[in-house]
């Protein structure tokens, strides 16, 4: 999932690591452990939030990749967002400005 959100890439170290995510700017470092917990808003997790200017677009690719798609897409102060379960059950998120707001400062 990181690869489609992020535009970085994912590489593959181990049986239990999922790898070496980053953005190609060099901004975010980072890699996954896998661990039997999830994190989600019900159990008190943080909510990972990403940004993608396509909402639609990139909610059903979330989808074709295996996500689960666990709050549809709502307006909020600042955008519009959805949530989703990657395949591994961890919450996160994906917002966008809302198109509408720019119509209206125009």
């Amino acid at each position: 999932m990181s690869t489609l959100i992020t535009g970085g890439r994912i590489i593959t170290a181990a049986d239990d690591y999922v790898g070496d995510v980053y953005v190609e700017d060099g901004r975010i470092s980072g890699g996954f452990s896998r661990a039997p917990k999830r994190s989600t808003i019900e159990s008190g997790g943080v909510l990972v939030v990403f940004y993608h200017p396509r909402l639609e677009e990139v909610r059903q690719r979330v989808i074709d990749l295996g996500g689960r798609v666990t709050a549809d897409i709502f307006s909020f102060p600042g955008g519009r967002r959805f949530h989703f379960a990657e395949p591994s059950g961890n919450e996160c998120a994906i917002w966008s400005e809302d198109p509408g707001a720019k119509e209206e400062r125009s």
